[in-house]
């Protein structure tokens, strides 16, 4: 609402492209906008589908459908995406001046870009795209499915995890230096520690290490069958399954995150250690970090709750119960609670008013309307207090008077009974 009033206040000249960016960026703005954006996601979701059964050549139905028909639907979708980026940069600064390498680099610009690049490379590259390096940007389409978060309530949901993840970059920072700490330091135990159990090649036979070979090439368990049943290992004194410090970063990684493959694992008893230590190390390391991303979402979640939302939640907390009227405090309630209903609402329209005229970015905007809400549920709160010491003053006169009244009957009895004794 805030975007189309502000769209609606734009002079003569920029009111066109002000409709635009509503048809192409804000779906709830109007129906034929929300058909477009349905549009447009049933084209995402076509691309992908087309890129994914041109390489079902297995099927028979799909081998008999004409190469033109995947190459029409492919011109389709990419003409219709290079319309609308060039449309959105084209529209970029009609709310305010947003330069235009900024909007560029913008991430969701960004993936619009490598969906279509690949389109037109293999146009230029002709019959040697098949061959080169542009084939692989076709893969890049898919990236293009992150465009459904725009449609209505996801677009929401969207940003709470964005802002979510951001609070949290310092934990996750955190998270992924220990764990990169932690591999590598397991991964050398591990490679160590295994090739003790390797055969030294220096004190045996020269021909040793080709029957070792021959018979490693036939073992199950990653032993030599022989005795004295060394580990299977290369000629450079390294285990078959761990050939170099390198080599054990996948395990490592793999056992700290409990995944465990189990394409690579630890033979010998040291490096079964060295594993389990590395599973205890690696739960601790993501555990805690993870309970503060946790945290973090939680306050993003109940300080982004949907706009939508928040007034039937604040109106449900704001209907008089039947103890109101009980304490005699049901009036003032309501009262001071249509007093704060007048005030927000003409606070919010002259607020609203005043944003109109100032031209701004849309994040600016959504910084500004989360800052009202803030204030909104502050000015709550100070009238939520105001409204329970106000019920606390009538329950202290409520007690006072009750108190005095029984002190009254008791000097009552007091008196009567002395009269009657006398």
């Amino acid at each position: 609402n805030d975007v189309v009033s502000r769209v609606a206040m734009l002079p003569a000249n920029k009111r066109l492209r002000g409709k635009i960016l509503l048809f192409i960026e804000h779906p709830e703005s109007s129906t034929p906008a929300l058909w477009f954006s349905v549009y447009i996601l049933f084209l995402i979701v076509s691309s992908i589908v087309v890129f994914l059964l041109e390489r079902e050549k297995h099927v028979a139905w799909i081998r008999e459908i004409d190469g033109n028909v995947w190459f029409g639907i492919e011109i389709l979708c990419s003409a219709t995406f290079t319309v609308e980026y060039l449309a959105r940069v084209a529209v970029r600064n009609v709310l305010g001046d947003v330069q235009i390498w900024r909007f560029l680099l913008k991430p969701e610009m960004l993936c619009d870009a490598l969906a279509i690049v690949p389109f037109y490379a293999d146009l230029v590259a002709g019959e040697a795209a098949g061959t080169s390096v542009f084939k692989v940007l076709r893969v890049f389409r898919l990236v293009r499915l992150l465009r459904v978060f725009r449609l209505g309530r996801f677009a929401w949901g969207m940003r709470l995890m964005t802002v979510a993840v951001q609070k949290s970059f310092q934990a996750l920072w955190i998270l992924i230096f220990w764990l990169a700490v932690g591999t590598l330091w397991f991964s050398s135990a591990l490679y160590y520690f295994e090739k003790l159990a390797c055969p030294p090649y220096d004190d045996l036979e020269p021909g040793y290490f080709f029957d070792h070979s021959e018979r490693c090439s036939e073992s199950s368990d990653g032993f030599d069958p022989a005795p004295p049943h060394y580990l299977c290992c290369d000629a450079h004194g390294s285990p078959l399954d761990l050939l170099s410090i390198s080599g054990a970063f996948w395990w490592s990684m793999v056992t700290m995150c409990t995944v465990g493959f189990g394409d690579a694992r630890p033979r010998t008893k040291q490096g079964y250690v060295v594993g389990s230590a590395s599973m205890m190390c690696g739960i601790l390391l993501i555990a805690l970090p993870v309970a503060i991303v946790s945290s973090k979402f939680q306050e993003t979640y109940q300080t982004m709750e949907e706009p939508g939302e928040q007034p039937h939640k604040r109106q449900a907390k704001k209907k008089p119960t039947p103890g109101d009227s009980a304490v005699g405090n049901g009036d003032f309630d309501v009262m001071a609670r249509a007093a704060a209903e007048q005030e927000k609402k003409s606070t919010t329209q002259s607020l609203q008013k005043r944003l109109a005229r100032v031209p701004m970015t849309t994040e600016q905007v959504n910084v500004i309307q989360n800052l009202v809400h803030m204030m909104e549920n502050l000015h709550e709160m100070e009238m939520e207090m105001r409204t329970m010491t106000a019920k606390e003053e009538t329950r202290s006169r409520q007690i006072q008077d009750q108190f005095g009244s029984v002190l009254a009957l008791v000097r009552q009895a007091l008196s009567s009974k002395s009269k009657v004794i006398s």
